[in-house]
């Protein structure tokens, strides 16, 4: 775990229903929301495929960013996202399925990484991308 003593921190605690988002500074929370968005909602809500579709993927970022959002502004001079909960194990997993194994990754990283998945929903062969087991979690989750 890392030492959250010395550092303005956001820590996003993703859970099966809801999640809670907090910024850290020096140990302390500075800020808290909790928020209607979690795994098994968000899967609910937009997978009804398999195997999964485009627009569905699109649909689940966009309900993404229109819940997070709105808090960006209150977060957005911390140095450092800890993202923690069901959904880290999820993203952790999938990420590792695609080769992808250190732990800080930034925005453009991110977003490469969702393109990718939309690529093999649109029909790019997974084996393509390295990336079987992440279009197999969202089939199994």
């Amino acid at each position: 775990m890392m030492d959250l003593s010395t550092i303005d921190v956001i820590v996003f605690e993703m859970g099966i229903e809801i999640s809670l988002v907090q910024r850290m500074v020096g140990g302390n929370v500075l800020l808290s929301n909790q928020i209607s968005l979690g795994v098994d909602g968000l899967v609910r809500q937009c997978f009804h495929h398999e195997p999964t579709w485009p627009i569905e993927i699109e649909h689940a970022i966009d309900l993404t960013e229109e819940i997070v959002m709105p808090l960006a502004q209150k977060f957005s001079n911390a140095h450092e996202l800890i993202f923690q909960g069901a959904g880290a194990i999820l993203v952790t997993t999938t990420l590792q399925a695609c080769g992808i194994s250190q732990p800080l990754l930034t925005l453009n990283e991110v977003e490469a990484l969702f393109n990718r998945l939309a690529a093999v929903s649109q029909g790019r062969p997974a084996n393509q991308e390295n990336c079987q087991q992440m279009c197999a979690l969202l089939v199994l989750y």
